[in-house]
């Protein structure tokens, strides 16, 4: 299967939608989403972005291909086929969030061990160029993987 990859930064949406949200329920949800990522406790912790400034916030996920027969089972011990599906979605910067981020990686297990590790990655480096001063009109980014 041909992956088309795409990454597209623009200064102003040309579809902006306004989500009429409490604000007292949309900063819980920020304030868990930080803590999925930057709490020891987070299950996501170990994708941690350590800069100052940069750190994301995020929610781990793993959707079943089928029912677990034996907890705990290692996904690298069934086949592929059958192994989970990785899951992750994020935001960056915590403190004043313009990027957001959702991976899925088919079969890929766990989304804390898999799929946000590669959220931490994109989102850690699209901050580090943005702020050595690339232009946002070069970053517009088409290729096939």
């Amino acid at each position: 299967k041909k992956i088309h990859q795409r990454l597209l930064l623009e200064e102003e949406s040309k579809d902006d939608v306004f989500i009429d949200i409490d604000a007292a329920f949309l900063e819980e949800a920020v304030k868990g989403m930080d803590m999925v990522t930057n709490s020891q406790r987070g299950t996501a912790y170990g994708s941690t972005i350590k800069e100052e400034g940069m750190q994301m916030g995020g929610k781990t996920g793993t959707a079943q291909v089928r029912r677990i027969t034996v907890r705990g089972q290692d996904q690298n011990s069934i086949p592929w086929k059958f192994r989970h599906h990785a899951l992750f979605v994020g935001f960056a910067p915590v403190e004043k969030p313009e990027y957001c981020i959702s991976v899925m990686i088919e079969h890929g297990g766990g989304g804390s061990s898999v799929a946000a590790p590669i959220a931490r990655d994109v989102l850690l480096k699209l901050q580090q160029l943005l702020a050595d001063g690339a232009p946002r009109s070069l970053m517009k980014i088409d290729g096939d993987a």
